[in-house]
């Protein structure tokens, strides 16, 4: 458990005008307005105060703090947000007491490491799609409706031991933020000796649950947030 000391003190460091893009803002009296990301806004309705750190939305009536805008717009969880935001600011982070402290940096540790695993799979199956996947698999995407997107959803084609052995079509599975936390392999019709399924995902992390996730959240969730859905 995060102290309350820290968490103050990085309610303290954030500014909350670095949280928007800066080409976004705009300068209004002593605050700033930008389109607010929790409706569909066309015109900015988003006021920013700096001084007290604080947003609010006059027409959807959505307003906080630092923590709060990336627990909503971010989709991170009140720990998550404190974590990042302590980084972002060099605020040194203190737990409650040492168990606490040494589980959250076993966590951390453990997300660390997956979350660079998953990046660096995804960056080798995706290139070797491009490079090394034969024929077969092109006409099967070309077939499939799915060849342009190739690069603008990062799939891939390999193999690992720690997924899967036999070549697979990859297609990453992503968290809210757009990491890739997870895969999906299947086999297709012309690999042989593979015993597996014909789809296999990703075993269940600190980052992944297959029965809660979502695919494309991340595409999709400011509309989702905007309309309510």
């Amino acid at each position: 458990m995060i102290h309350q000391d820290t968490i103050e003190a990085v309610r303290k460091a954030a500014r909350i005008a670095d949280l928007f893009p800066g080409s976004d803002l705009k300068k209004m009296g002593r605050e700033m307005i930008t389109l607010c990301p929790f409706h569909n806004d066309s015109k900015p309705s988003l006021r920013i105060n700096p001084q007290k750190g604080t947003y609010f939305c006059d027409v959807c009536v959505e307003g906080g703090d630092s923590l709060k805008l990336l627990q909503l717009r971010d989709g991170l969880t009140f720990s998550e947000a404190v974590l990042n935001l302590a980084e972002r600011y060099r605020v040194q982070v203190q737990y409650a007491d040492d168990d606490s402290a040494e589980k959250a940096q076993a966590q951390l540790e453990e997300r660390r490491k997956l979350l660079a695993a998953g990046e660096r799979m995804a960056a080798k199956w995706h290139q070797q799609l491009g490079e090394d996947a034969p024929m077969e698999l092109w006409d099967y995407l070309e077939e499939r409706g799915i060849a342009d997107a190739v690069d603008d959803w990062e799939l891939g084609w390999g193999a690992s031991s720690v997924w899967f052995n036999q070549e697979r079509f990859v297609i990453p599975l992503r968290d809210v933020q757009g990491r890739p936390v997870g895969f999906v392999a299947r086999r297709l019709s012309w690999s042989k000796g593979d015993k597996d399924g014909k789809w296999i995902n990703s075993r269940n992390s600190a980052l992944f649950n297959k029965s809660t996730h979502v695919f494309a959240l991340d595409r999709v969730v400011r509309s989702a947030r905007q309309f309510g859905e």
